[in-house]
């Protein structure tokens, strides 16, 4: 993720101009820069986010509570909904039951700051103004997705539906295999039948969609091309069955594969054994006991020895991402020229922020695998 500018006269003499002698210069061309930065900055984040398609956007007015309606979001007479959210950036979600109605959101406020000296502008040095504004939008990117992803794994770790949690391990331990993608494609259908029981709409649901997966787990998958994918023997003699030739020489000729088995796949190097996703699912999960598909080898999930590998039902809305709206920029993300810095200082910098909310109103998109 790089940010950058064309070296044009004009973009010069701005970048000069924010280190003009001239007061009222150099704070309109800060002024200038930080209305014209702001919405590139915006949609790099957007564009690199790993939660894009997951979470739905639901804008807000600056200086008014953010609010989801529920009944207009959810056309089925479902009850009462379990919410997972936060109520602080970084804070560990809480869940509470809800009725259908309009929630609430608590919403909370991302900043970050970049500073540089003055000398790099009057070089006009757009190299390191561009590496800025790129620190500046990572730091914010880190902090949304963090709180994003806090809101799935709790979500993940605690969930039920119809009396089934909403992830469970692997046939084997430290093996992912056909036959396990394939029961969790079976649990997702069984977990987003409708309000009746019955069948839903496939606009409503479609069961998994997405699948995000560390780069271990991604070795597993591209195995299959030469390890036996079968989990019961023939009746007579022994055999160990491959896959199709068509699945074997797609996962052979493309190693980084971007779906199977009809599941859009996502690598996360923050997924796998001891790293960041995986402690926090560790963390959140705590005492709770996984087990099996079939019920059997119940167990505590342990970071160490342990992954998971997180299910999305794209089709449906169940995540939420409350953001506010500025009131000048109508962006969501704002950024300012930064006024602690004194004339002796020789810095100059700005700074950013947006006000968010993360909320889980419907766990059945969300699914899981403990490998």
């Amino acid at each position: 993720m790089n940010i950058k500018f064309n070296k044009t006269p004009e973009q010069i003499a701005m970048i000069k101009d924010m280190v003009s002698k001239n007061k009222e210069t150099r704070e309109n061309a800060r002024e200038a820069f930080a209305g014209a930065i702001a919405p590139v900055i915006q949609e790099v984040i957007l564009n690199a986010s790993t939660l894009g398609g997951i979470y739905r956007d639901v804008p807000f007015d600056q200086n008014t509570e953010a609010s989801i309606p529920f009944d207009t979001y959810f056309d089925e007479a479902a009850g009462l909904f379990q919410i997972w959210s936060q109520n602080s950036a970084g804070g560990l979600p809480s869940n509470f039951t809800h009725s259908v109605s309009e929630l609430k959101v608590q919403t909370y406020t991302l900043e970050t700051a970049i500073s540089f000296n003055k000398k790099y502008a009057e070089q006009s040095r757009l190299d390191v103004i561009s590496k800025a504004m790129t620190r500046m939008a990572n730091e914010v990117l880190l902090r949304t997705e963090l709180n994003g992803w806090l809101v799935i794994l709790k979500a993940l770790a605690n969930a039920t539906t119809k009396s089934k949690q909403h992830i469970f391990k692997t046939e084997t331990a430290g093996v992912l295999n056909l036959h396990d993608l394939n029961t969790l494609a079976t649990r997702s259908k069984r977990i987003n039948s409708s309000y009746d029981n019955g069948t839903p709409d496939s606009t409503v649901s479609r069961g998994v969609t997405d699948i995000y997966l560390s780069p271990e787990a991604m070795e597993l998958l591209r195995a299959l091309s030469y390890n036996p994918v079968n989990i019961r023997q023939a009746t007579s003699g022994t055999s160990s069955i491959p896959a199709t030739d068509a699945q074997r020489e797609s996962l052979w000729a493309s190693g980084g594969a971007s779906s199977f088995l009809g599941f859009a796949l996502h690598e996360l190097n923050e997924l796998g054994k001891n790293y960041k996703y995986n402690n926090v699912f560790a963390t959140v999960a705590g005492s709770t006991a996984y087990v099996k598909a079939d019920g059997t080898s119940s167990g505590t999930f342990s970071t160490s020895t342990q992954e998971i590998i997180v299910g999305f039902d794209a089709s449906r809305d169940g995540l939420f991402r409350p953001v506010e709206i500025n009131a000048d920029s109508q962006g969501q993300l704002v950024v300012y020229p930064d006024d602690q810095f004194p004339a002796r200082s020789e810095k100059f910098g700005f700074y950013a922020k947006v006000t968010e909310g993360r909320v889980c109103a419907d766990a059945r998109m969300i699914q899981g695998l403990v490998l």
